[in-house]
């Protein structure tokens, strides 16, 4: 039911985890145009890449991490990707299998919601959660306000607005706002 899932969630067993190292360094340097393969190459450290949609931005990334990988011997349990959509997050994962093969899955490549979800998962009991837990999208919290006013108040429930209900409960639970508010 969950708007939310762990796109984290392939394993690798310790065996598969070999990467050849010279390998990945050229396959991580293979068809970059200029700006890119400054950018892949840079020394160690933060980097910003910034372009507009569709210039390889995803490609670029990647490339950084099969090198950084490569150059400096990294073990793939310390590399955490993170991206906003599931779509870049499945192109990493696919781009860097390609590159490295079944070791690509011991890294954490995933989206924002779906690295924080496994994060909750492995650590429920110490957030005092259950690991079966759920995280609700809007779309769901919403439908489930209403499910709730139509039971409650059947004569009325097309007077009540969910989201307002829903908007000051959550303001009042991150202590920006007052139930008097509405």
């Amino acid at each position: 039911m969950s708007g939310y899932h762990d796109d984290t969630a392939e394993e690798v067993r310790a065996e598969e985890a070999f990467v050849d190292y010279p390998r990945l360094r050229d396959a991580a340097l293979k068809n970059l145009v200029e700006n890119q393969h400054k950018a892949v190459t840079a020394p160690p450290g933060p980097l910003l890449i910034l372009a507009g949609a569709g210039t390889g931005k995803t490609r670029c990334l990647t490339a950084r991490i099969a090198w950084c990988i490569a150059e400096q011997k990294l073990g793939l349990q310390h590399v955490l990707a993170i991206t906003f959509t599931r779509k870049a997050a499945r192109e990493m994962k696919e781009r860097l299998a390609s590159m490295m093969g079944p070791a690509a899955n011991s890294m954490n490549v995933g989206t924002f919601h779906g690295i924080c979800m496994r994060i909750l998962r492995d650590n429920a009991a110490y957030a005092g959660l259950s690991e079966r837990f759920t995280v609700l999208d809007d779309e769901e919290q919403l439908r489930i306000f209403k499910d709730v006013i139509n039971e409650l108040f059947p004569n009325t429930a097309k007077q009540i607005s969910a989201a307002v209900i829903r908007d000051a409960l959550d303001a009042e639970r991150n202590g920006d706002g007052s139930v008097d508010a509405w």
